[in-house]
């Protein structure tokens, strides 16, 4: 074997090992920055979670007993009105309720104020009602809940929109007709969406009835659009099997 071609094997074998070496430094060095990602992840989970919005219920009120409604200037006050009959007319889809539910001497209400005891400011926030297939929710405080009713529409959630500070409290009152007050669920009857400061999407399951809510989790925009918008819901009215 001649002097170059020992020399030429002996090169190819270097290169061949460098590069298995860099290879291994490459795989070693990826996944080192993966494992980073991933704690620096799990990290600002950690710290969103600790520094999520949540809100604690700090009074509950159940008014059956007088039927009657009074302004009281609650931060959200809204309708439960059940959906009497859905039909489909000229390809516009109607909703039918009891213009009864048109009568505030005829409501009662279930009253609830609630603190925002989490260390981030909401910027805004949603109730949303959750039996969708026969239940609509209205606001009441700019009379949307009249224009609904009589033009036979759909909705699932009212807004709050303005800033909700650490440690301010809120007040929700939920109207119902005195024949059609819902009844108690096994699962919350409402749901509460959170849009905090870092634009963070989170929810607090609500039992009205009980007084009682779930702590907050983050939620994707789909999960709230889903729950809370009703496009999906007209598409299933449309065709119940999507229910």
């Amino acid at each position: 074997m001649t002097d170059a071609l020992t020399l030429s094997i002996i090169s190819i074998v270097v290169t061949v090992l460098f590069g298995l070496w860099n290879l291994r430094i490459t795989v070693q060095n990826h996944r080192m920055r993966k494992d980073e990602f991933l704690r620096q992840k799990r990290k600002d989970a950690i710290s969103e979670f600790n520094l999520r919005p949540r809100f604690k219920i700090t009074s509950h009120e159940i008014n059956m007993e007088n039927p009657g409604y009074v302004d009281e200037n609650d931060d959200i006050d809204c309708l439960v009105s059940f959906i009497k009959e859905y039909k489909k007319e000229n390809n516009k889809q109607n909703f039918k309720y009891e213009e009864s539910l048109l009568n505030q001497q005829d409501w009662v209400n279930v009253k609830l104020k609630l603190k925002n005891v989490g260390k981030t400011e909401i910027n805004n926030m949603y109730i949303s009602w959750n039996s969708p297939k026969n239940t609509s929710l209205f606001d009441v405080k700019h009379s949307e809940y009249v224009h609904f009713i009589k033009f036979e529409a759909l909705n699932y959630s009212v807004i709050l929109d303005e800033t909700i500070e650490t440690n301010k409290e809120i007040t929700i009152k939920i109207n119902y007709h005195k024949n059609f007050v819902a009844a108690s669920f096994i699962s919350a009857e409402a749901t509460l969406w959170l849009f905090d400061e870092y634009n963070n999407i989170w929810s607090q399951p609500l039992f009205v009835k009980e007084g009682k809510i779930y702590d907050s989790s983050m939620r994707t925009y789909k999960d709230f659009k889903d729950t809370a918008d009703i496009d999906s819901a007209l598409e299933c009215f449309e065709n119940p099997m999507l229910w």
